[in-house]
């Protein structure tokens, strides 16, 4: 993963996921996963309001579709109204598998909780609205800017015991230091 170059990690990403998924949309989708977690892995500082819409203007920047770009600007009118409400933001944002919505969501969800990983990951997981929807997703993606940006320390202990797998996985993450 090329955390240190953002624009490789966009190419990069479309290579892989254009493998097994074709279409622009997806295809930005996935450079804009990898540049927002190439950022906040690198330490960008997300503190408050004017940090988190500068984030946002950031991606949307880097976006090569107007639909993906528009989801974007969604979620920045709802950091820039103060919006806190989750269902609220499900309604704007949408939270089923279509992926400019799991996108969206989750970059809301996240600039949301950006102290605490346990609260970004278990109201992803939650973001089932009024209709079900792609938790699995939502959760993954909050949870992977949530730890790039907050570390592995800030991931609750009984998270990480009750994945299978875990030292592995623990060692692999030793090499992305």
């Amino acid at each position: 993963f090329y955390w240190f170059d953002s624009e490789r990690a966009i190419v990069e990403a479309k290579r892989m996921v254009n493998v097994t998924h074709e279409g622009d949309v997806v295809l930005d989708v996935s450079g804009i996963i990898a540049l927002a977690i190439s950022k906040t892995i690198s330490g960008i500082f997300l503190s408050n309001s004017d940090d988190k819409i500068e984030f946002i203007e950031f991606l949307m920047s880097k976006t090569e579709t107007p639909i993906i770009r528009s989801y974007l600007n969604l979620v920045q009118s709802l950091i820039i109204e103060g919006v806190d409400d989750l269902n609220e933001a499900i309604l704007k944002l949408g939270n089923g598998n279509f992926s400019p919505e799991v996108l969206s969501l989750s970059l809301f969800i996240f600039l949301k909780n950006t102290s605490s990983f346990r609260n970004a990951v278990l109201k992803a997981a939650n973001a089932y609205g009024d209709f079900g929807g792609c938790t699995s997703g939502i959760g993954f993606l909050t949870g992977a800017l949530s730890g790039a940006l907050l570390g592995i320390e800030s991931i609750p202990s009984s998270f990480i015991n009750d994945i299978e797998n875990n030292q592995y996985l623990h060692r692999l993450s030793e090499k992305v230091k």
